[in-house]
């Protein structure tokens, strides 16, 4: 009789749960992007310190996390001030969630921070979250991780899973989610549609085509491509993405180098395959990215568009131990319903004959006098806007006063600020921390102004954000001194000690009686050159950075920018790579190989004439109308056989060989090439080193084959993955052989060098008789006539003579082995 089983006690319980590891989140609270400025210069106003209806944006990301059962949060900042708020926010809230702040000054992009994370080697939780500091969401990935945790016990190279959201009509979001994605954005993602695999991923609106691999075409038998989607910032990864970024020291950034790169690698074992979580449309998602999403984002969350994400539902309390709640008032307003928040426990005065309109939210302890009116703007705590005083569609930050009659429009303004009376902010303006707008000056629209020193001006090297510091700002005068500021008590500037505040006063633009200076886009110190041809300028009729801006500021209007991009993407241009006369030589036999390689499954077409794709499967693959696709394994415009060509004659021979393999490796991954660009490049170089001239004897020519052979015999064996990376051997020998005019060409066209250069890869093992008799084939079809070389070069006696033997030996050794065969039976 068995032993009988012991029932699962609590003990047990308790056990297993301290067993199994926590659920660990990574949140990069510094997003390392440029677009907040000069708002962010002000190092309290760390971009996710900065309020969003009154809440920091921190808080709703740790908020979101503790939704998701996370147990353990690495928050990777750059600055003292975000260690302080991380400190108290730990110590008030009730989250159970522990919070772990990981401060380096050093940080200057996402990947450094991930390479960070991986030499701490304190993620553990297989999956983890990843995300930013500047999510909103009211999301729940729970089934997605399951799902995640799935596909990587199937398959341990399925690393992560990107959350996307759709920006249609139908997504549910502002503006029909388009206003959540910056216009200067212009995602394509291919998928699998089977298994929500990402085989695309290109956010470059420059670019006019995107481009996939041929061989991803024969794996998957329906794709997808679409334009309607947006990458949230939100991802759900396994431990080695922290790897793979550590082995990739040049991925800046997660989403345009990693994701872009790992998605377009063809070589078997060596992917990270990366698939999509697409959220349903209910769900709201999106990145606080620059001041116009900012906005955005503020009036969705007014709309209760992000339920239960709402103003109401947010009880956090601050340093200041009085709570702060907030109470909806529901507005009616067809075909709408407008609603206005007011904080309830410490209420602002609202004068009687003042007009106040939804969806908008009013702070504690401030006022809002007779005759003012407040139409769909957030005022903080402590907001004083005086009698006659207009704003509209604009964000007032704790502090802030507006005298009478002055006028606010989609502006955002920072804390502390002074609008003396009669002053006019057009839209589109951002004014720093405790900026002075005089008595009736009129600012113009997309202006910023500051009283802090961009200390960024003087970098040298770009950031990883959407501007380098070619946007840095440009301000009057250089010196580092204090200056005067303002408080929200009265009206006259008191001193501050901040060593990062500059002392100039643009009179002329705040007035005489105001504070601060533009902060304007700079070009490194100097103006754009005039005589710089229209290519060198922005795409899309950008001029300068001022333009970049405006794209990015509340009120500005994108369509035109918009539409110009539609026309450079749709038009024909010789610049971008592709002749009006038809495919190349090399695309029309890339595309026949491929045909043949698909059993004639896929055909390919000359599509120069429209910019509409056709389904790109026989399984009747849906496909949207994008820019055209080009099934080209490299980038357009880089001549990677030159470069990687370049890299071997600049390396030693008397240095390890896996050196250079690793180099070449990594200017593959970077340029989307192919094993076969890396063997004939590799060719090539060891051709020009061996200094064939053309009084050269074939036996000093093999000679010096042989001794070069040494060394690259090995990479070239390394690299050769098939018969195609052999046969691009042979096609880099061809390509010195018929280079008209030089002592290569003269030399290796003639007699029997070329046939003892064939002859002797073979007897190194570099070339196989099955890849020499490949290439023999695929070349039978050229005539031997002056107008092609190669026909001429292939149908050389002593050519012939070669492949005859080679022919006679493989009929040879399959006889010899079917003796075997038979003698063994």
């Amino acid at each position: 009789m068995g032993k009988p089983k012991r029932e699962k006690s609590s003990s047990d319980d308790i056990v297993e749960a301290a067993q199994k590891p926590k659920l660990q989140a990574v949140l990069l609270a510094d997003p390392f992007l440029e677009s907040f400025k000069p708002l962010t210069l002000d190092t309290s106003n760390n971009k996710v310190l900065c309020p969003l209806n009154n809440i920091r944006l921190l808080d709703y990301t740790l908020d979101f996390l503790a939704t998701q059962n996370v147990e353990q949060v690495f928050v990777v900042c750059t600055n003292d001030e975000l260690d302080l708020h991380l400190v108290q926010h730990h110590k008030k809230q009730h989250f159970t969630m522990e919070i772990i702040s990981i401060k380096d000054t050093s940080l200057t992009n996402a990947g450094d921070a991930l390479r960070e994370l991986y030499k701490r080697n304190v993620v553990q939780s297989d999956p983890f979250l990843l995300l930013y500091g500047d999510c909103i969401t009211n999301m729940d990935l729970r089934g997605a991780m399951e799902a995640h945790k799935e596909r990587a016990v199937k398959d341990s190279a399925s690393v992560m899973t990107v959350v996307l959201k759709e920006t249609g009509d139908s997504s549910g979001c502002g503006a029909g989610g388009a206003g959540l994605q910056p216009p200067m954005e212009d995602l394509v993602v291919g998928l699998d549609t089977s298994t929500s695999r990402i085989l695309l991923y290109d956010n470059q609106a420059s670019n006019k085509i995107v481009k996939l691999p041929c061989s991803f075409f024969k794996v998957h038998s329906t794709i997808e491509i679409r334009d309607d989607l947006m990458d949230t910032g939100i991802s759900i990864c396994s431990p080695e993405v922290l790897g793979q970024f550590e082995d990739n020291f040049d991925y800046l950034q997660i989403a345009n180098h990693f994701v872009h790169n790992s998605v377009a690698e063809e070589e078997e074992g060596l992917q990270a395959r990366i698939h999509a979580h697409i959220l349903p449309s209910e769900t709201y998602a999106a990145r606080v990215l620059d001041e116009a999403t900012y906005h955005t984002i503020s009036q969705d969350l007014l709309r209760r568009w992000c339920y239960p994400v709402v103003p109401d539902n947010h009880h956090h309390p601050t340093a200041d131990p009085v709570q702060r709640l907030y109470k909806v008032v529901s507005q009616v307003q067809q075909p709408v319903q407008l609603f206005h928040y007011k904080e309830c426990v410490h209420p602002s005065k609202v004068g009687r004959t003042s007009i106040i309109c939804g969806p908008g939210m009013l702070g504690s302890g401030g006022s809002i006098e007779e005759n003012a009116t407040v139409i769909a703007s957030v005022l903080g705590d402590d907001v004083y806007v005086h009698e006659g005083a207009t704003v509209r569609e604009s964000h007032l930050w704790d502090g802030v006063q507006v005298h009478a009659n002055a006028t606010v429009i989609q502006s955002i303004v920072a804390q502390n600020c002074i609008i003396r009376e009669g002053a006019t902010i057009h839209k589109g303006c951002v004014l720093g921390r405790g900026v002075v707008i005089g008595k009736g000056v009129t600012l113009p629209e997309f202006t910023r102004i500051t009283l802090q020193k961009d200390n960024t001006m003087d970098d040298e090297f770009g950031d990883d954000g959407l501007w380098d510091d070619e946007s840095s700002s440009s301000i009057n005068g250089g010196k580092n001194t204090t200056t005067t500021t303002t408080n929200n008590n009265n009206d006259e500037p008191k001193s501050d000690d901040e060593p990062n505040l500059v002392p100039e006063t643009e009179t002329e633009v705040v007035g005489k009686d105001g504070h601060g200076h533009v902060w304007a886009v700079s070009y490194g110190g100097g103006e754009p050159d005039s005589d710089d041809d229209d290519e060198d300028t922005n795409d899309f009729g950008l001029q300068d950075m001022e333009d970049i801006v405006k794209l990015q500021s509340i009120g500005y209007d994108a369509s035109n920018y918009l539409q110009k991009r539609k026309h450079y993407q749709a038009e024909d241009d010789d610049q971008d790579g592709f002749s009006h006369t038809g495919p190349t030589e090399d695309e029309k036999m890339d595309a026949q190989a491929f045909s043949m390689m698909t059993d004639d499954a896929f055909t390919f077409e000359d599509t120069t004439t429209t910019t509409t794709t056709t389904p790109v499967s026989a399984a009747a693959a849906s496909v949207t109308t994008l820019p055209p696709l080009a099934v080209v394994g490299r980038q357009r415009g880089v001549d990677v056989i030159k470069e990687m060509k370049e890299i071997c004659m600049e390396f030693e021979e008397s240095s390890p060989m896996e050196n250079l393999a690793i180099e070449l490796n990594s200017y593959k991954f970077s340029q989307n090439a192919s094993y076969s660009d890396c063997t004939m490049a590799s060719t090539l170089a060891m051709i020009e080193r061996m200094e064939i001239s053309k009084d050269m004897t074939d036996g000093k020519l093999v000679s010096s084959l042989k001794s070069r052979l040494e060394f690259w015999a090995p990479l070239l064996q390394k690299m050769s993955i098939g018969i195609e990376e052999e046969k691009a051997i042979i096609h880099g020998l061809e390509r010195v052989a018929t280079m008209s005019g030089t002592p290569e060409a003269i030399k290796l066209s003639s007699g029997l060098s070329f046939r003892f250069l064939l002859q002797t890869l073979h007897d190194e093992d570099v070339l196989s008789e099955e890849a020499i008799l490949s290439w023999a084939a695929d070349r039978k079809k050229d005539e031997p006539t002056d107008s092609s070389l190669l026909g001429k070069l292939f149908h050389m006696k002593s050519i012939q003579d070669f492949l005859e033997w080679l022919e006679e030996e493989s009929e040879e050794d399959d006889d010899d082995d079917d003796d075997d065969g038979s003698d063994s039976d």
